[in-house]
């Protein structure tokens, strides 16, 4: 199966789309300072879908439980 057509896997623009992100450096920010999931293939970027929603499910838990504090 192609990874541009793998439900499993996101690619770059796919991610920036998901996050409405026009910055493709974006993505290396939040890697190297909130724990973004490293991509399963660089060359094309790739990442799992899974880890993806996971690290935003984290994000929202973390901005919740500081507004709960």
């Amino acid at each position: 199966m192609n990874s541009d057509t793998n439900p499993r896997l996101m690619s770059h623009q796919q991610v920036l789309d998901y996050f409405s992100l026009s910055s493709r450096s974006a993505i290396y920010k939040w890697r190297q300072k909130r724990g973004f999931p490293h991509p399963v293939t660089l060359m094309p970027l790739r990442w799992e879908r899974s880890a993806v929603v996971h690290w935003e499910q984290k994000q929202t838990e973390n901005i919740s439980s500081v507004h709960d504090s």
